[in-house]
């Protein structure tokens, strides 16, 4: 309670605190000791004050790609000593931050902004950092807003850089985005996308396409991935880099999948009707379905109850969704995993690997993440990592599949180490 007060002194529990000591601490960023969001957009809004030539500058956002699975592996006292080092990675790299801030695993900075920057915010966006022996490889995004309107507020400047940001749909071919006008549309976008999604469905306007699995050594088509795509009556195609993002963010990809789903089964109904071949077509679920009850046991009843839909019905859980959640969808997981539906475990090798994660449940096929296609042959390591990543999984009694595939040499590489099947 304040007992008392004046423009300079706040009288806290007999306690005398100045009013710029409790804004400090309102601005301070109490883990790593510098500038909260609230501190850094102060601390610019105070620089720009003095500075005439607002052109010279700009501001970077970076977000740093399933953080959270970090806390889940290795606690947060880990957690926390790896935001220290990423503060301490920006701070003495040559973007040289006039000012640094952050909140939770976002950081930004105010940079006297230069062409050879692009560089150095790559080699951010890569890290390989150890913890207790075990390699990761961190990876971020970051969204550049170049200073144009003296008028924009500094917050106004932060959002700009995180819409640049949210725009990247492959931090792997360029993690960083300049704000522009597809950025501004990418933000309409994503309202769209969250506004017409019951009218979607109900309209059919999502359709299902099917991307083949191909036996290794065969060459065969052996099974398919379920890819979903909006295609507006009006808007034409929607990408999935704006509506999937926007929906998971809203608690909304589930009536998506469940929708997926169904119109796989019913691809499966009508082949078999017409005495046509069919393969096993696996589909993407999303965390949030996996607290879905009813779809999780509709999933569970067809795969039990129809003999012509069994061996045919897979699921892909990401890792990363699959760290967050170990401890919650136990049962589940469970009760797939003694269900006819195979499980398949995507994109991994994204940055949160662990062994204690294959060690604790046994996916039936394990997805290699795209990465690894596109390091193969720019090093000895980067060619020793998939073929082990290959011997490993095998060794455990799981199948491979590697993804991202597109180029002769790729294919060759995969055939040679007995990976069992390539898609791209």
């Amino acid at each position: 309670n304040c007992s008392y007060f004046n423009e300079n002194v706040i009288i806290l529990g007999g306690y005398i605190k100045s009013v710029n000591d409790i804004t400090d601490e309102y601005n301070r960023d109490r883990l790593l000791g510098g500038n909260n969001r609230e501190g850094f957009i102060s601390d610019i809004e105070d620089f720009l004050c003095h500075e005439n030539n607002y052109q010279d500058y700009a501001v970077l956002y970076f977000n740093i790609r399933n953080f959270k699975a970090v806390n889940e592996l290795w606690g947060f006292d880990e957690g926390d000593n790896f935001l220290k080092y990423y503060s301490d990675k920006l701070r003495d790299s040559t973007l040289k931050p006039i000012k640094l801030g952050r909140r939770g695993d976002h950081f930004f900075c105010f940079v006297r902004w230069q062409e050879y920057m692009l560089n150095e915010i790559e080699n951010i966006c890569d890290i390989n950092y150890s913890i207790k022996g075990a390699s990761l490889n961190i990876r971020s995004r970051c969204g550049i807003y170049c200073l144009t309107d003296a008028n924009i507020r500094v917050d106004g400047m932060l959002d700009r850089a995180k819409l640049a940001k949210d725009t990247i749909t492959d931090e792997y071919v360029k993690p960083y985005a300049f704000f522009d006008e597809d950025s501004k549309q990418h933000y309409v976008d994503t309202a769209f996308a969250i506004a017409e999604i019951a009218k979607a469905i109900e309209e059919k306007q999502f359709k299902v396409y099917y991307q083949p699995i191909v036996d290794t050594q065969t060459g065969k088509i052996v099974s398919a991935e379920a890819l979903v795509r909006w295609i507006h009556p009006e808007r034409g195609l929607i990408s999935p880099g704006v509506f999937i993002p926007a929906l998971e963010k809203n608690g909304m990809i589930s009536a998506v999948d469940r929708y997926v789903i169904k119109e796989v089964a019913r691809l499966y109904i009508e082949r078999l009707d017409n005495k046509k071949a069919l393969v096993p077509v696996s589909v993407n679920l999303s965390w949030m379905d996996l607290y879905d009850s009813e779809l999780m046991n509709w999933l569970l009843k067809n795969s039990k109850h129809r003999e012509d839909f069994k061996g045919l019905m897979r699921i892909e859980i990401t890792e990363s969704s699959y760290v967050s959640m170990r401890d919650n969808i136990g049962d589940i997981l469970k009760r797939i995993e003694s269900s006819d539906i195979d499980m398949l475990l995507d994109d991994f090798g994204t940055g949160v690997s662990s062994m204690e994660m294959l060690e604790h449940y046994s996916f039936d096929i394990v997805k290699l993440d795209m990465s690894f296609a596109r390091r193969l042959g720019k090093s000895t390591k980067a060619d020793a990592m998939a073929k082990s990543v290959i011997d490993m999984c095998h060794q455990l009694g799981m199948k491979v599949i590697a993804e991202g595939i597109e180029t002769e040499q790729q294919v060759a590489f995969y055939k040679k180490n007995d990976c069992d099947y390539i898609q791209g």
